[in-house]
């Protein structure tokens, strides 16, 4: 979670998962991203989540995110599409 101290205020929210594969491969997932003035947080709460990555024994951190992302997420680099239908 990203904290402003001074206005007592959530700037924004990250839910991870890590996934773990039968060939030990560990990542961490960054599965849902929201908030406000993204550009004040995103990086020092990459640096966490990295980190954490880290500690958890992953050596990869992945997301489904829209491309802009990509102009944020320094390191990232775009490696498919998701598809989705409306039901």
């Amino acid at each position: 979670m990203a904290w402003d101290s001074q206005q007592k205020a959530v700037l924004g929210a990250v839910v991870t998962l890590i996934n773990e594969y039968p060939s030990g491969f560990r990542e961490l997932q960054v599965w849902l991203v929201g908030g406000r003035d993204l550009k004040r947080w995103m990086k020092p709460g990459m640096a966490i989540l990295e980190d954490f990555a880290r500690a958890h024994g992953c050596s990869e951190m992945t997301g489904g995110l829209r491309k802009g992302w990509l102009r944020l997420a320094a390191g990232f680099r775009e490696t498919g599409i998701t598809l989705a239908k409306a039901l």
